[in-house]
This record gives structure tokens, C-alpha cells and sequence, in this order.
């Protein structure tokens, strides 16, 4: 049972909350906390004893071995040590070493052999994928006329090593198809620029985000599809994944290697769903996003965007070459550089990690990590706090958080722990309950977005690099002792107040960009500018998307004009989903709030978001 004050996993303790745990909520004193704390704890029943100096007591190392009933466990070891001795000398005596040439073929031939057995036992499934392009400004797809590519694949394969084949199979058959083809230049294979699609029964075709695969083997894969209900009766029977591979035209451009400036005029979003065409406000004249626009011939603009299922790329700028564009910033005076600033001082914190999981019916899964691994924390934040002033490692404060920086494996991060409410401080239980929580959330937020964006590529719709800060995201449970809070008038110095941190990348301003908020916990969006458009309609597709049971709020991020990028941070939920809530989850109360108060903008319109508008799930 895992404790939910330390997090720490007891296998053969039930209650809830660790015996060690226990006593500490119980202790009246510092002092007293500091000696249980430092009293060594069972790792099996969770009791603690002074002088344990093993990782289990008696009881737990009889459990964990049955044989090993006696007292004298040293003494059956050694009797069992003494059994195997002779045995064990002898065989290792026995074995004949392979001597000359034709004994090590002999040798590595029967090796070959064991392995072409063991893969034979190994479950086979087939793959088949058939390759669709795009053209450039069009939202009807071409099937190439080509035979599909299939394979057999081991079920203990990876699923994202046999995605890679699979493309490289298809960009050699593509390419040494005879006569001209049917798109040229020929379009991009590359992963991040393809979207794998899922052929299910009749002509469904289910799109499914390959960046949630992580380590899931091609036989996790197909049962993933055939839980989600994506595969045909006919492939669920043959242990078959057939895939529909969508590949998009990349952008032509001018002879002289630019955009043309009437690309930066108002560009008309086109959706499948509605004839119409609109043309997007903005801020700056450089940008609008939206479909592609009609242009002549030889300046014809790319369609469907070709990003990647997390975010999408911005169109490239030259069919031959890259062109290049600087990413130096100037430093920030709060970025370390500067002289005036001084070094930045951090203590070394060991701790347990804990990092999520999304499968692709949205589920989010919370795994532990056993190893212990290093971060730096920023250790004068206290002092910049306590004087009001943001500095040093002090990034901030808001509602419920503190801010401080952070370096894990050479990357700036943020560590955020729970603030007092007036002079109250959360307990350790609520700290961790609401951190987890937040960690989740972000990674139900990237899932949302990712299923926007393909909502978008459907429609036609351009948008701007979109993301939560998900990413490298974890929460941390430090393995060092945590001192107690100070006496009333000493100034508070510890590194860390809990022993649970959540870790983020950082994203700082001087990198370009700009902290922006574009609604609240109770009031939706009504944004004027490009950018906030897109949020809203955003926020409007987390409703539909989660069938009216949810609606991602208080959406807030980085923006940055240069990168043409969005990072979201932070974000809060209505629910009506099961499960424990977080203080500002209004449930049905705001939900409705939310659909009283959003208004489709020209970005929901494009992508026919305002065509659904059923009921609310509760009321049906």
C-alpha cells in the first residue's frame, strides 16, 4: 500500500497512512519529530525501529522468503550456500570453451538458433499501411496509387521503432514509383511531419497521437486500438494494425526564395463544415492564422499545416534550404547574465520522481520512478520573499504556489510547492494531493490540445505552435529530512518547505516571450487578438471534445511572437468526472457558467464548433 503522506509503497502494510507517518502527525514537538524521522523504518510493514540496520525486519524477510523460517537466518543461508557449492564448482569445471575457428562458428550458429526459436514463440502481428497525400490549399486527400506496405512485426517490438519502419518503407516505395508523381516536390516523410491515422470498420478512420506511445510495445499498441474500439472486427481477429499514412504538400514559394508580402494579408479561414469565409483579427500585421488563402498559381500557399500531434511547426520558408533565423535574445537583467545579478545559489536535493502517462482515450497515469535522482533548488528565495522582492532564485507567488528555480539534468526548471492561506499553512498531505493534481491537469490539458490541433489540420485551419508545459513535467518526493518551520520572529531558510515539489521547464522571459492570461476560473474567454482567439476556441473544443463532461479554464502561458509559439502553464477544470476535486472545480455550476459566457468567435466557426451546441450530458 502506498502511504499518502510520504508516497513511499509498503508491501505488507494496508492502512492508508504508514505506522512512521503516523507518529509523526502525532508528535507534539520538534524534537520529537526529528527522532522518528530519524528512527529507521521497515520497508515491508512500514514499523519503525531503533536499531534496524537491514531494509526489512524478521517478520517481512520470512514473508518475502518462505524457506528462511528459522531464527538463525544466517546459518540456513550458509547451509544452502554449502548445498549448491560442489554443484555449482562442477558445472562451471565442466563447461568446455570452444577452441579454433570452427568450434566459435559452431558456438555462434547455435546462438542464432536459441534467438530464431525464442522469436518464433514470440506473438506476430501484421501491419499495413496505405499512403495519402495532401495537396497544397486543398482539404481533400489523394490515395497514392501504390500497393500498401505490409509487415509482420513481433508483438514485443516497439511500437515507435515499427512507426519508423514503416515510413522509411513508404518513402522508398514512393519514391522509386515509375513516371512522374502525383505531387512534386515530392511531400516530407518526416515523422514529425506526418500524421498515422487508424482504418476501422467501413470507411471510420480514427486519428491516434504517436507522442503518447512512450515505451509501448506493438502488442500494448493493438490492444490499446482494440479497447478504444479503432480497429475492424476483421483486424481485432488477425491481430492486423492498418494504418492510413497523411502526408501534406510542403509550401511553394517566390523565385526569389521569400514569402511574398500579400501573404501577410488577412487570410480567410476555409472549414469543410462551412462555405463561408472569414478573415481573422489580429494584433500585427505579420501573422493570421487560418486556412490557406487563394493566391496565383506561383504563389500558392501551403494547406493543412504539417505538424507534429504535441504541436505544429510553423510552414518552412524556402522548398530548398532552411532559412536561417537567429535565435539569440537580448539577456534579461533578471537572466543571470548580467554583472549586477550574481551568481545564482542552489542546494542539492535527492529525491523520487513521479511523471504521468496519457493513453489515447485521454486517461492519465501516474508512474513512480524507485531510483533516486539529484536536482538543484534555489536556496535564497526565502530571503527575496521575505523582502518582497523578486530576485535571485525567487520567481514569485500566486494564489496558492510558491515559485523558485531550479536546474535538473543541465535544463532551468521551476519548482513550485503550496503557499500558506494568511498564516496557515496546507498540510503535507494537502501539498501533495494538489500538486499531483496539477501535474495531471497539465497533462490532460496537452491532450486536449493535441486532439485541437487535429481538429484544426482537419478543417484546414492554421495554427500557431501550441502547447502545454507538460513535457519533462514531475513530481518529486525528496529523501532528505525536511527541518521544521522556524520559531516565531527567526526568518525562515529551508530550500524546500514539503518534501513534495512540482518540477517544470522553465520558460523565462528573456527567451521572447511574453506572460499572457486569457480567461479566468469562472469567466470564459472573449479575446479580440489573433492569439487569444485561438485560446478561446481552444477552450470551446475541451468542451466538446470531452463530450460536455469537462472545460479546461483559467487559461494562461507564454507567448512569443518571434517563435510564434504558445506554452500553456497552470490550467484549472470543471468536471464532472469521478474522483476527488480541487477547490475550484465548480462542476456542473461551471460548466454552464463557461457556455453562458463563451462566444464562437471566427475560429470556432471555421472549424464548425458552433454547429454543436446538445445539450448538457446531466440535464439529458
Amino acid at each position: 500500500m502506498v502511504c499518502s503522506l510520504c508516497g513511499c509503497d509498503f508491501a505488507f502494510y494496508t492502512a492508508n497512512i504508514c505506522l512512521k507517518c503516523g507518529k509523526l502527525n502525532a508528535a507534539t514537538s520538534d524534537a520529537e519529530k526529528n527522532i522518528i524521522m530519524a528512527t529507521p523504518q521497515c520497508e515491508g510493514c512500514s514499523v519503525i525501529f531503533p536499531y534496524l540496520t537491514r531494509t526489512h525486519c524478521n517478520p517481512c524477510v520470512k514473508q518475502l522468503n518462505p524457506r528462511l523460517t528459522d531464527n538463525n537466518l544466517v546459518g540456513q543461508i550458509r547451509e544452502s550456500a554449502k548445498q549448491f557449492e560442489g554443484q555449482a564448482s562442477q558445472h562451471c569445471l565442466n563447461q568446455n570453451e570452444p577452441k579454433g575457428p570452427q568450434a566459435l562458428r559452431a558456438l555462434k550458429l547455435k546462438d542464432t538458433e536459441t534467438a530464431l526459436k525464442q522469436q518464433r514463440k514470440a506473438e506476430i502481428f501484421k501491419m499495413e499501411a496505405n499512403l495519402v497525400i495532401y495537396p497544397a490549399g486543398s482539404a481533400t486527400c489523394k490515395k497514392v496509387a501504390m500497393m500498401p506496405i505490409l509487415k509482420k512485426v513481433p508483438g514485443t517490438d516497439l511500437a515507435d521503432s515499427a512507426l519508423d519502419g514503416l515510413l522509411d518503407d513508404l518513402k522508398h516505395r514512393y519514391s522509386n514509383l515509375p513516371g512522374p508523381k502525383e505531387i512534386d516536390p515530392p511531400p516530407s516523410f518526416e515523422r514529425s511531419k506526418v500524421v498515422f491515422n487508424v482504418a476501422g470498420t467501413g470507411n471510420k478512420v480514427h486519428n491516434f497521437p504517436t507522442d503518447s506511445l512512450n515505451f509501448k510495445t506493438i502488442a500494448d499498441l493493438h490492444a490499446s486500438l482494440k479497447e478504444d474500439g479503432y480497429l475492424s472486427d476483421k483486424d481485432t481477429k488477425n491481430k492486423t494494425i492498418t494504418l492510413r499514412v497523411d502526408l501534406y504538400k510542403e509550401e511553394s514559394i517566390n523565385s526569389d526564395g521569400f514569402d511574398s508580402p500579400d501573404d501577410y494579408e488577412s487570410a480567410p479561414i476555409t472549414s469543410r463544415k462551412a462555405s463561408k469565409s472569414v478573415n481573422l483579427p489580429r494584433t500585427r500585421p505579420s501573422k493570421a492564422y487560418g486556412a490557406s488563402k487563394s493566391l496565383p498559381s506561383s504563389k500558392k500557399r501551403v494547406g493543412p499545416s504539417s505538424r507534429s500531434e504535441s504541436e505544429r511547426s510553423p510552414p518552412a520558408k524556402r522548398a530548398s534550404g532552411t532559412l536561417y533565423t537567429s535565435s539569440f535574445r537580448r539577456p534579461s537583467a533578471s537572466s543571470g547574465y548580467a554583472l549586477t545579478t550574481g551568481p545564482l545559489t542552489f542546494d542539492l536535493i535527492s529525491f523520487k520522481r513521479t511523471y504521468c502517462i496519457t493513453n489515447m482515450s485521454g486517461d492519465v497515469t501516474a508512474v513512480q520512478d524507485a531510483s533516486v535522482d539529484n536536482i538543484l533548488i534555489g536556496n535564497d528565495w526565502q530571503t527575496h520573499r521575505a523582502a518582497g522582492n523578486i530576485k535571485g532564485t525567487y520567481l514569485g507567488s500566486g494564489f496558492s504556489k510558491f515559485a523558485v528555480r531550479g536546474v535538473y539534468k543541465d535544463q532551468h526548471y521551476v519548482i513550485l510547492q503550496s503557499r500558506p492561506f494568511g498564516n496557515i499553512w496546507p498540510t503535507a498531505e494537502a501539498n501533495g494531493i494538489s500538486l499531483m493534481q496539477e501535474l495531471k491537469m497539465l497533462h490532460v490539458g496537452q491532450y486536449f490540445m493535441s486532439s485541437f490541433i487535429t481538429r484544426a489540420a482537419s478543417c484546414n485551419v492554421e495554427l500557431p505552435m501550441l502547447r502545454f508545459n507538460a513535457a519533462g513535467a514531475f513530481l518529486g518526493l525528496a529523501i532528505n529530512t525536511i527541518p521544521g518551520p522556524p520559531d516565531d520572529g527567526e526568518p525562515d531558510t529551508r530550500t524546500i518547505v514539503y518534501r513534495t515539489f512540482l518540477a517544470a521547464p522553465y520558460i523565462a522571459p528573456a527567451d521572447g516571450f511574453v506572460e499572457q492570461k486569457w480567461s479566468g476560473t469562472n469567466q470564459a474567454g472573449d479575446n479580440k487578438d489573433s492569439v487569444g482567439i485561438v485560446i478561446d476556441a481552444f477552450a470551446h473544443h475541451s468542451l466538446i471534445d470531452s463530450n460536455y463532461t469537462a472545460v479546461l479554464v483559467d487559461l494562461q502561458g507564454m507567448h512569443s511572437e518571434t517563435a510564434d509559439e504558445v506554452v500553456l502553464f497552470d490550467p484549472q477544470m470543471h468536471t464532472v468526472w469521478e474522483g476527488e476535486k480541487m477547490h475550484f472545480d465548480d462542476r456542473e455550476k461551471g460548466i454552464n457558467e463557461f457556455i453562458r459566457g463563451h462566444q464562437c468567435n471566427k475560429m470556432c466557426r471555421a472549424m464548425g464548433m458552433h454547429k454543436n451546441q446538445r445539450g448538457r450530458p446531466w440535464e439529458m
